[in-house]
């Protein structure tokens, strides 16, 4: 199988059609520095660029769908951002079914899910036709044109002789498709079919969703995006006039949603979009800690990590070594002062110009418990220094035997109701059952 590695924001699988059909223009864009940089691979399917063409017309989508996760694999990859585009959408979705634990995002571009309602339109069909009978490279090209642009792009000359350049150079360079591989990918396109069942497995899977589909589209009928919409429940970008190569009429649009830092879909956060992250903590802040009497706490939730800190490797910049500039308000509002968060876990990095790394400045700025050795190691040095007196340690011991006091270690086992539970209330099928309608 052959794949190409383009720099990119995410780690993406970009599962796309045969060599030649549309342009990987978005894909050079998809290059930025905003994030934590890793790679994309676009690679070419079985039968057609440079991959294998295997002696027989047994292609379906299915397979495809093996021989990409066969490559995520060998690129080591525990998880990734799936990109589908027309054929590939298709492939994507059995890839979603076949490992959904490996995808962090599915994104479905001109696509759908097969059957009578996925051929394509008379118009589309007469232009596949062509593609096979015309031997004039210039009317080769302009058909291509016809058959993925929409009419107001090529209504604009210097955008038609962009498009115009672009194929020609590629009917040029790319590797023809043999008749295996031509008739094998038909095939497949025609034996896809994604049930109704399977679309709803898709939907409760744990990965967002984006649907992306052309108003102007003359291969798949525009109507099968809004069937696929309603079906995974997903969000669906329209854009207006637009034919079926979006990645090259739309490029800048279409990297947006890519790279969107809502899709980031870290293990254990839900985003970082603010407020959908602010509102989601704020509930499970609530959850975790409150009780019918205020006076006791039934858990200390802990904001892990909460100053800011959120690099590992970028650019050279590490979690020890970066200065974190942010507001009071990003900073306290809604973990602090709205849900009453009983603790929080001090940055590794430096927060507007304070070091994390003094004793001294730890316990003034409020850091009452260090799970580590550094209290340990350094304390004493910083009341021999003076840089600490032993009113500070005194303060920080208070803080922390008072959350103890609030979760009721000193109070007889049986007032507290949670120091009543046992083995016996965990996992009971209550529980079971409001983890299934939290999920869902």
């Amino acid at each position: 199988m052959q794949f190409q590695t383009t720099t990119a924001a995410k780690r993406f699988c970009i599962i796309n059609v045969p060599k030649g059909e549309t342009s990987r223009l978005w894909l050079t864009d998809l290059n930025t520095s905003s994030a934590l940089k890793t790679c994309a691979k676009d690679y070419d399917n079985r039968g057609c660029g440079r991959s294998s063409a295997p002696w027989t017309l047994e292609y379906t989508t299915i397979q495809m769908a093996e021989d990409a996760l066969e490559l995520i694999d060998h690129l080591r990859w525990s998880q990734c951002h799936v990109v589908g585009v027309s054929m590939g959408g298709m492939i994507a979705l059995e890839l979603a079914l076949l490992a959904p634990r490996r995808i962090l995002s599915l994104t479905l571009m001109a696509t759908h899910a097969g059957g009578l309602v996925g051929q394509a339109p008379l118009i589309g069909l007469r232009h596949i036709m062509k593609t096979f009978t015309i031997r004039d490279e210039d009317q080769l090209v302009n058909n291509a044109l016809a058959m993925l642009y929409g009419p107001k792009t090529l209504s604009d000359p210097d955008k038609r002789q962009y498009f115009y350049d672009y194929h020609r150079e590629r009917f040029k360079t790319r590797v023809p498709l043999s008749q295996v591989g031509m008739f094998g990918q038909m095939f497949a396109v025609q034996r896809h079919y994604i049930s109704y069942a399977d679309l709803l497995k898709i939907r409760y899977s744990n990965f967002p969703c984006l649907i992306m589909v052309g108003t102007e589209d003359r291969l798949v009928r525009e109507t099968n995006s809004y069937m696929l919409q309603r079906t995974l429940g997903c969000r669906l970008v329209k854009l207006e006039h637009a034919g079926h190569d979006l990645g090259g009429e739309c490029a800048q649009q279409v990297n947006e949603e890519l790279l969107d830092p809502r899709w980031d879909r870290g293990q254990e956060t839900s985003g970082k979009d603010p407020f959908l992250t602010s509102e989601y903590v704020y509930a499970l802040v609530q959850g975790l800690q409150r009780v019918e009497d205020e006076h006791y706490l039934k858990i200390t939730a802990d904001c892990k990590a909460y100053n800011a800190y959120d690099l590992e490797n970028w650019i050279g910049t590490d979690r020890f070594h970066f200065n974190a500039k942010i507001s009071d308000q990003d900073l306290i509002e809604t973990c602090i002062h709205d849900a009453h968060v009983a603790s929080i876990m001090c940055s590794y990095n430096t927060i507007n110009g304070i070091p994390k790394d003094t004793v001294a400045v730890a316990l003034h700025t409020g850091t009452d418990l260090n799970c580590s050795d550094f209290y340990l190691k350094h304390t004493k040095d910083a009341l021999d220094n003076k840089t600490i007196v032993e009113k500070d340690t005194d303060r920080a011991l208070e803080h922390t035997f008072n959350v103890l006091i609030r979760l009721g270690w000193f109070d007889p086992s049986e007032q507290p109701f949670y120091r009543q539970l046992t083995k016996a209330d965990v996992d009971t099928p209550e529980s079971r059952k409001l983890s299934l309608e939290s999920a869902q």
